[in-house]
């Protein structure tokens, strides 16, 4: 059977309604079931139609933000769905090709949401986390005020008072933002300075070891010169 958009996005909308509403479900099929199972469908769809169906994230946007705050605050625990979401954004970033993600109630919601991960995202899934976000700052790193404000979301999660393995899973994120857009964020580089020299300093050796081989390391690569110059 072959679907052209107009036939396709109804079926696709009572898809969604029977995984986040639950509509027509079998009542022994459990929510995180019904989402697990929608996010594979979605993610292999993605992958497939690309950006075609980037606009398709409209039906579900809201909803993945608020399962997203769940994440962040400690109420929902499924590793397998998390990581499927994270995934199912890195693809369409990746395939946005009409800057859907660049319009700013869209950039706002989803930037804070997924940074917010970064407080207790497990690290089995860290990595997927890390490729959502730098992803994100790919596919909108054209405007300067998108940048800015992924920037000051990413160094709230580097001070001080954050959790070790929340400073660990920023400093890895900043790593391959930098690794992926390069001179795209050099200008942002006085922000982040001083916090690298605190992280250098770190009790915890984990963190202080990715600062010091990790961003250290692909910064200088990206300036052409040593950062040790800024941090005195």
């Amino acid at each position: 059977m072959k679907l052209n958009d107009k036939s396709f996005r109804p079926l696709f909308a009572s898809i969604v309604r029977w995984a986040f509403d639950g509509e027509g479900t079998n009542s022994n099929i459990t929510e995180v079931e019904r989402l697990t199972s929608f996010f594979k469908f979605f993610h292999k769809l993605q992958e497939q139609l690309r950006s075609i169906i980037t606009s398709y994230y409209s039906y579900i946007l809201d909803n993945t933000v608020a399962l997203l705050q769940k994440y962040s605050e400690g109420k929902l625990t499924d590793v397998n769905l998390r990581r499927l979401i994270f995934s199912s954004l890195s693809s369409s970033f990746k395939y946005d090709q009409d800057e859907y993600w660049q319009v700013g109630a869209r950039f706002d919601s989803v930037s804070e949401v997924l940074t917010s991960q970064l407080t207790n995202v497990e690290d089995g899934i860290g990595k997927y986390l890390v490729k959502a976000i730098s992803s994100l700052v790919q596919d909108t790193c054209s405007s300067e005020e998108h940048n800015k404000q992924m920037n000051e979301l990413m160094l709230q999660h580097m001070r001080a008072d954050c959790g070790a393995r929340e400073k660990y899973w920023a400093i890895r994120t900043l790593k391959t933002i930098y690794q992926k857009v390069r001179e795209s964020w050099l200008s942002l580089l006085p922000q982040l300075v001083p916090i690298v020299a605190e992280l250098l300093e770190d009790d915890n050796e984990d963190v202080e070891m990715e600062v010091r081989t990790g961003l250290v390391k692909v910064l200088e690569g990206v300036m052409g010169e040593p950062l040790d110059r800024y941090l005195d």
